[in-house]
């Protein structure tokens, strides 16, 4: 299982969001760190 460097909890779902914040990270990086965070869900993107 793969986990997240930053937070060691299993990477299911976040490859793309991941792969978003790397590329654009100006305009993703909140997003992303919400979606960590779990304040967003599916519905929100």
């Amino acid at each position: 299982m793969l986990l997240d460097n930053e937070t060691s909890q299993p990477l299911v779902g976040k490859v793309n969001e991941r792969e978003k914040y790397h590329l654009f990270p100006g305009v993703y990086k909140d997003r992303y760190a919400m979606k960590v965070a779990g304040a967003l869900t599916n519905e929100d993107e």
